[in-house]
């Protein structure tokens, strides 16, 4: 499978400023997601691997923070007896998938911003204040979190 996930616009600028704490978090945050929900019973029920992509431009060459992530359809028991596929073109939802993503991801940028591992210059300098970053944080809560799971492109040989 070919999973996305993707980190709201909001962040952009952020990113820029904390590359290597916020790419960090993001592929983290990715991680902890597909693992825990793959070993949830109510969906997979598999303990799964994955390579995962970082990429940080569009198409249009904006900025736009992403990691592609190459999944197999399904993973081993978590008895590691047997190999569970998922179904037939479907591999977790990816609504659930979006709602663990962002909650992670947000949890963790709080305790970096806690933790004093984030830098603010230029136009960011008012969310050093903990007021502005929590704002920051709230509304992207309000913004959809761009999560995508398709089956892989067909190869012929």
């Amino acid at each position: 499978m070919h999973a996305v996930f993707t980190l709201p616009h909001q962040f952009g600028p952020l990113a820029l400023q904390n590359q290597r704490v916020v790419y960090g978090l993001l592929f983290r945050a990715t991680a902890e997601t597909l693992l825990q929900i793959a070993a949830d019973e109510r969906h997979l029920g598999a303990a799964i691997g994955f390579h995962a992509v970082l990429h940080t431009w569009g198409q249009n060459l904006l900025h736009h923070p992403h990691v592609h992530c190459v999944v197999p359809g399904g993973g081993l028991s978590l008895d590691k007896t047997r190999w569970v596929s998922s179904p037939q073109g479907f591999f977790l939802p990816v609504h659930v998938l979006g709602e663990v993503f962002r909650g992670k991801f947000l949890q963790m940028l709080a305790a970096a911003f806690a933790a004093g591992e984030l830098a603010f210059h230029g136009k960011l300098v008012e969310w050093q204040e903990a007021g502005s970053f929590q704002a920051l944080l709230e509304a992207t809560t309000r913004t959809p979190w761009v999560v995508y799971v398709k089956p892989p492109f067909e190869c012929s040989s």
